[in-house]
């Protein structure tokens, strides 16, 4: 969290902070997590999250992928799919 008032503050070397300190935190809030919520070994709960993050992540590495699934989710088919999966 410093790190992010750093870079909003303007400082010198916020751009190269900026390259780091989301990653990081999510590093430190999953493992966190983890340690307070100890259900599964770690090897488990690294493979479950990897597999619930990393497919939207390619899913939706783009704006436009993410818009277009947007639009199809507002169609007839869409709420189809929502009703079915969600």
């Amino acid at each position: 969290i410093i790190l992010v008032l750093y870079h909003h503050a303007n400082a010198p070397f916020g751009n190269y902070i900026l390259q780091f300190h989301m990653p990081a935190l999510f590093f430190l809030s999953g493992y966190t997590e983890y340690v307070l919520n100890k259900e599964l070994p770690l090897s488990e709960y690294i493979k479950s999250r990897f597999v619930r993050l990393i497919i939207p992540y390619f899913a939706f590495e783009t704006k436009e992928k993410a818009v277009a699934f947007e639009s199809y989710l507002k169609t007839g088919s869409g709420h189809a799919f929502t009703n079915s999966h969600f």
